[in-house]
């Protein structure tokens, strides 16, 4: 991940209802990786990848498990399997210029799917373009690409504790 990406994961929300009988405002690296959101959907039906494939191009992965689309250091949305299975449906977002009609698109498929979205720092939000743009102006992408002086010395100052 570059440091000017903002991640964010898809998940179905009768997943999340499931695991929390909610939806919950954060869910842990942890809650995260112990449930397999992706289960229901069991293949992934065909036309996720025509929809994916109308707001980024298809690109080659690194792995036989990552279908992708876009671009490694821009924009990029990736399906990872595992033995045949979607785990994770997962997306990338260059906040260097945020592409409105990119993230346009992103929303677009969650509500009509009934999805939501899990950011990088865990908050599950709503498909609305504004609880998106909000995210990202909070994150850590955002502040590295308004000052990224300032935002590695405050790394640096973290680190040393």
């Amino acid at each position: 991940m570059a440091t000017w990406q903002f991640d964010l994961h898809y998940l179905p929300q009768r997943s999340v209802l499931r695991a929390f009988e909610g939806i919950p405002v954060k869910i842990t690296t942890d809650q995260f990786n112990a449930t397999r959101w992706w289960a229901s959907l069991e293949p992934l039906p065909d036309w996720l990848n025509s929809a994916f494939a109308k707001i980024l191009p298809a690109a080659d992965s690194w792995s036989a498990d990552i279908k992708t689309w876009g671009f490694s250091d821009g924009d990029r949305i990736d399906i990872v399997f595992e033995n045949g299975h979607p785990q994770d449906v997962f997306v990338r977002i260059d906040v260097r210029k945020v592409s409105y009609a990119f993230v346009i698109e992103l929303v677009r498929i969650a509500k009509e799917n009934d999805w939501l979205f899990l950011s990088e720092g865990g908050e599950v939000l709503r498909p609305a373009f504004r609880e998106v743009m909000f995210a990202i102006k909070r994150s850590d992408a955002f502040r590295f690409v308004e000052n990224p002086e300032e935002f590695l010395q405050e790394l640096e100052r973290e680190r040393k504790g």
